[in-house]
């Protein structure tokens, strides 16, 4: 059974993304993800929120340097918000300001993470 997927440094790009958020949706046994250094963009970034939304394996996602700016970053929040699964995420330098701008969290309960000036709201 596979439940780790690594793909770190593979330059994927926001087609890969799509593509693996594709193919995650079919999967049920996956529950950590690794896309650090990808260059999965804004595109690449709103894939892996849709996956988030619908896919409840992910416990673990690492999406650590993957410039997927501002508006990819507030899908990826809200997404965890409504995801009840989740409980690490690592998307330092994918985002430039705010929540997005978070380190390696371990979630508690959706409700608010914080690390130095960084963190996750859920309502």
């Amino acid at each position: 059974m596979l439940d780790t997927i690594n793909l770190r440094s593979n330059m994927l790009g926001p087609a890969g993304a799509t593509a693996l958020g594709s193919a995650l949706k079919m999967n049920g046994t996956v529950s950590f993800v690794n896309l650090a250094l990808n260059q999965l963009g804004p595109e690449g970034g709103i894939a892996m929120a849709s996956v988030l939304q619908v896919y409840s394996a992910i416990t673990r996602l690492d999406l650590t340097s993957n410039a997927i700016g501002q508006r990819a970053g507030a899908a990826i929040g809200k997404a965890i918000c409504s995801n009840k699964t989740i409980s690490w995420l690592r998307w330092a330098s994918s985002a430039p300001s705010g929540a997005a701008r978070a380190h390696t969290h371990p979630l508690s309960r959706h409700r608010l993470v914080r690390r130095g000036t960084s963190q996750l709201a859920c309502e």
